[in-house]
């Protein structure tokens, strides 16, 4: 997946692991599952929250990221981490990039 990202001296990378059926409506709502590696290349902590991460779809349409907490400690400078990042949105959308805000 695409990451779009708005911070200077960090290197993000995301691949989609998985998707699960959070309910069952006319259109079903998946939750996929992406791990983020982030690469803080500054002389600074990064600290992300999960509303600084969203998903676009191809209409330009925004979905937020779910993410367990003990997955935003502070990444130190110079420092490489992963985590998981999920979003909710219908089956029939087609997701297009996420975005760091």
């Amino acid at each position: 997946m695409q990451v779009s990202n708005a911070l200077k001296h960090v290197d993000i990378q995301a691949e989609h692991v998985q998707n699960v059926e959070v309910k069952e409506l006319n259109d079903p709502v998946m939750a996929h599952d992406y791990f983020l590696a982030i690469h803080n290349q500054s002389d600074q902590a990064l600290q992300l929250h999960a509303n600084d991460l969203v998903l676009v779809d191809q209409q330009y349409q925004e979905y937020a990221a779910v993410v367990d907490p003990h997955f935003l400690e502070p990444i130190p400078a110079q420092q490489k981490q992963w985590i998981k990042v999920s979003f909710h949105y219908p089956a029939s959308v087609e997701a297009d990039v996420i975005k760091i805000k």
